[in-house]
């Protein structure tokens, strides 16, 4: 008998070689169980206990949860791609108005007709409810599987996977793919998708999290898109379409052009938007730059200012972050969890009256926000703008209208900040914007907050949560969107997170996210030396070192 900590206080002795979905009947909710946390580790409805364990069930209603669906949708998708148009190479793409993008690598349209063959094939699937079996197997293994088999990857990605641990591959049918993370034990559990035509490619759609058995809402996002495909035409421009393209110029000691070219790109960006805010037809007095956490806000900024110094303005720049309340007034919700991104953790009445004065050309002392003691103090630096001349604020809730209800609208402009990556580990593996700032997010808060690994780890979901009310509403009303990926920044910050991950041990609860993010990071190459990142980067903002601390 195997003997298993359940739900952190049940034991249970069960016999050995008894699945997780063998268990499902434990839980109230076993409708949406799609996995299980052994010891901490995901794992699939078929795995199989040998030994004792802790163990929790993972369920679709979390962000896990959906994940898992997400990753299994997405290989359906790919493996119906297959059968459906045979010669044509889908490229899974980003996550764009609470779905997943995709193309054709041909760059061809995707018709009505071509969505409803593809909805078929992958219904057909789900009908049938085929396995979906997780193999492991060997780095040179994978190399031969990729000329016999019909393989979902590209030879160029394998070189760059580890040679010393098994690797993970998914077959489905004839089919198979390597695809990161972890994915459902068949197709019968995918009930609810749709595909509608966006542009010239089609967008996947998945069940909403708080309600799994609704399809999620499609929110249009034109704007957003169009910064995806400038993004997207950049990228293939300078020849790093993947991880793979990415580590070959590492490799080939490319590093500073590629730290240049990615530097000049946002500076351009950042340009653009201080000749937009000049030429305006109307003045504009107040600048919201908003976006999710760690977009590199500060740092913008603060270049913006230099730009519009440089045409003539003397603006100032104030943080939201520094408005926060002490952390003991900070609102918390039914459970007693501070809701540090809700904006009523700002000490709204006294931003609107240090904004108003400031209009009126009066000198205030804006308050500093202390983020290792939680505490405000209240007298900082003295800041005055003269008339005519801007007031810069960021913060995640700068698009939102009740920090600037006194102020015409006339006189704002709004910018919306975020790092909005196309770069995927290869066609079928994308990499997602919230990877890329909760590393940031780690690297810093270790940095300059005191906080471990684990603490950034812990807030993640209600961060995202947050971020959901409280800025993804926002993004389409901005006057002005901002790109804020570095494409050598993961490169870099592997060698800070790697450290800071390695901490957190397998009894910990969060020990899968940090594995994941382990496993993730050991697929780039690393960059070392930091001698060609300029003190004003975005990326110093997080490793530390910039010139605006």
């Amino acid at each position: 008998m195997i003997r298993i900590k359940f739900d952190n206080k049940k034991i249970l002795n069960i016999k050995e070689d008894i699945t997780i979905k063998d268990l499902a009947s434990l839980s109230e909710k076993k409708d949406l169980i799609v996995g299980g946390l052994v010891n901490n580790e995901v794992e699939s409805l078929n795995y199989h206990f040998k030994e004792d364990c802790d163990f929790n069930f993972v369920y679709l209603n979390t962000f896990l949860g959906k994940k898992i669906y997400e990753k299994t949708l997405l290989f359906l998708l790919a493996v119906s791609s297959k059968k459906v148009f045979k010669s044509r190479e889908v490229s899974i793409g980003y996550s764009i108005g609470g779905g997943i993008f995709f193309e054709y690598k041909d760059e061809s349209d995707l018709s009505e007709d071509d969505i409803l063959k593809l909805k078929e094939k992958m219904r057909e699937f789900i009908d049938l409810n085929l396995p979906i079996v997780k193999l492991k197997t060997t780095k040179e293994e994978m190399k031969e599987s990729i000329n016999k088999n019909i393989f979902l990857t590209n030879k160029e990605v394998v070189d760059y996977l580890d040679d010393k641990s098994l690797l993970t591959l998914y077959e489905l049918g004839d089919c198979y793919g390597y695809f990161y993370g972890d994915l459902l034990p068949s197709t019968g559990y995918l009930k609810v998708f749709d595909i509608i035509k966006y542009n010239h490619g089609a967008v996947l759609l998945g069940c909403d999290k708080l309600h799994p058995n609704k399809l999620h809402k499609f929110y249009d996002n034109p704007k957003l898109f169009k910064e995806y495909e400038a993004f997207d035409k950049w990228l293939k421009d300078v020849n790093v379409i993947n991880i793979a393209s990415l580590n070959k110029k590492i490799e080939d000691g490319e590093c500073e052009e590629l730290i240049l070219a990615s530097e000049a790109r946002h500076e351009y960006l950042i340009a653009k938007a201080a000749d937009k805010i000049i030429t305006s037809k109307n003045e504009k007095r107040i600048i919201l730059i908003a976006g999710p956490s760690s977009s590199g806000k500060t740092t913008t900024s603060k270049r913006l200012k230099t730009h519009l110094m440089a045409r003539g303005l003397s603006p100032v720049t104030i943080g939201l972050d520094d408005y926060f309340l002490d952390r003991e007034f900070t609102p918390r919700d039914e459970e007693g969890k501070p809701l540090y991104e809700s904006i009523e953790a700002i000490d709204i009445p006294l931003f609107n009256e240090h904004l108003i004065r400031l209009i009126r050309g009066e000198e205030v002392s804006i308050p500093v926000f202390d983020f290792k003691s939680g505490k405000r103090r209240k007298i900082g630096r003295k800041i005055k703008v003269d008339e005519h001349n801007p007031i810069i604020i960021e913060g995640i809730h700068g698009l939102n209208e009740r920090l600037t209800l006194d102020i015409v609208e006339s006189k704002k402009f709004k910018i919306y900040i975020a790092p909005l990556t196309v770069m995927g580990i290869d066609q079928y593996n994308r990499i997602t914007t919230s990877k890329i700032r909760m590393l940031r997010r780690i690297v810093r808060d270790a940095h300059f907050r005191g906080n471990s690994a684990c603490d950034t780890i812990s807030m993640w979901e209600d961060v995202r949560e947050g971020e959901k009310i409280n800025i993804v509403p926002y993004r389409e009303e901005a006057d002005y969107i901002i790109n804020s990926t570095l494409i050598y920044e993961i490169p870099v910050l592997k060698k800070y997170a790697l450290p800071l991950l390695s901490q957190i041990k397998q009894n910990n609860k969060y020990y899968y996210e940090a594995k994941h993010l382990i496993d993730f990071l050991s697929l780039f190459k690393e960059i070392q030396s930091e001698e060609f990142i300029p003190g004003v980067s975005l990326l110093k903002e997080f490793i530390g070192g910039s010139l605006y601390e």
